[in-house]
């Protein structure tokens, strides 16, 4: 069966929803492809949403231990892992209401629960189905990178994907990655009673941001008892029973009782008919795309985790806005990069906009830098 749309949206996380519900209200006809139970992607189900929950229940655990700070008898909390871990998942429920494919329906779209891929030129296979397009937008988000360290693929680990599955909190945790994600919820892990070790290749936390501001979080993290290692590249794994094991960094060697890896993302796009449709990627396997977000395939463009550009979601949605205006009423709109506002959520929050400070960037002229610790 055939039927004709003026935009076909492949992935229904936050770019995808964004597009294709403004693309409803102002009228269009719109088949938004995805395969998942519910829409709603990374955000809703294993980022944003998740963690500040685990975060606020680890923050309070935190207060408890350090009330004397505000003139309170401290107290040594009683942490129901289980418990918070469910309440973690009830959070998700809540936020999701309004992310299901019968509200989607409600406002316009048509959701296609389907796996999706381009077949040729102008059309989209799903569900045995043929779905025309006159524009497409690629929105399938990323995955947890894995690099080729040995050992790690024959290891039991956790990811953002699946740390909130679990129900028993690890003795002891290692952190492989010492980013917003690694540290976020090596903390949080932390205050919740596992010891946590975090290994970064870089010589600074947070190495995408100020140094200043790395080192800042570091000395926070060490002073609540979790051991840094950094400059520590992991040369391998050595995975045992029950997801425990050692990694190795040089003459260092830290056990664990749980793995997390947090080192970064990887697109989603293998297998969706790129190539039949004329759509490049880059070395890493991103689509590559132009100021206006339009792909080298005709009339289809891409948004979000997929173009490797900035993993945020409110990124992501306001790509998808970009991205449809673009596609269905030729806006010829630029995406710009260079004001996002971004916050990494450890106590203390680290907030930044635009370029990190201490970074010098061909073309630019630097006028003024300010720090403040809030």
């Amino acid at each position: 069966m055939e039927r004709r749309y003026d935009l076909v949206i492949l992935g229904g996380g936050t770019a995808g929803l964004v597009a294709s519900l403004y693309a409803a209200r102002v009228g269009a006809r719109v088949a938004l492809v995805e395969q998942a139970e519910q829409p709603g992607g990374d955000c809703l189900f294993t980022g944003c949403v998740p963690s500040k929950s685990l975060i606020a229940s680890a923050q309070r655990a935190h207060d408890m231990r350090t009330a004397d700070r505000l003139g309170l008898r401290p107290a040594e909390p009683g942490v129901d892992f289980a418990r918070v871990m469910e309440r973690v998942q009830e959070v998700i429920r809540r936020a999701g209401v309004r992310d299901t494919a019968e509200h989607l329906e409600s406002e316009g779209v048509e959701v296609v629960r389907a796996y999706g891929r381009f077949a040729r030129p102008g059309v989209v296979e799903a569900a045995g189905r043929e779905l025309r397009f006159r524009a497409a937008i690629i929105a399938t988000g990323s995955r947890p990178a894995l690099p080729p360290i040995p050992g790690l693929d024959r290891a039991d680990l956790l990811t953002n994907e699946t740390v909130f599955d679990l129900r028993e909190l690890p003795p002891r945790l290692a952190v492989l990655g010492g980013g917003p994600v690694g540290c976020e919820l090596g903390q949080a892990f932390a205050r919740l009673g596992s010891r946590v070790e975090i290994v970064e290749a870089a010589p600074v936390l947070l190495p995408s941001e100020d140094r200043e501001a790395g080192r800042f979080i570091a000395g926070t993290l060490t002073g609540e008892g979790v051991g840094l290692h950094l400059g520590a590249p992991v040369t391998r794994v050595e995975p045992g029973e029950g997801g425990a094991g050692v990694l190795v960094a040089g003459e260092r060697r830290i056990k664990y009782e749980r793995l997390l890896v947090a080192l970064g993302r990887r697109p989603a796009s293998d297998g969706i008919g790129l190539e039949s449709v004329g759509v490049e990627r880059d070395a890493r396997g991103f689509v590559k795309v132009d100021a206006r977000l339009r792909t080298s395939g005709d009339r289809i463009w891409a948004t979000g985790d997929a173009v490797g550009r900035m993993y945020f979601t409110h990124v992501a949605g306001h790509q998808g806005l970009t991205a449809m205006a673009n596609a269905l009423f030729r806006a010829h709109r630029p995406f710009d990069y260079s004001a996002v506002p971004r916050v990494t959520f450890t106590d203390p929050e680290v907030a930044a906009v635009g370029l990190p400070t201490d970074r010098d960037r061909a073309g630019l002229r630097t006028i003024d830098w300010a720090n403040e610790h809030v």
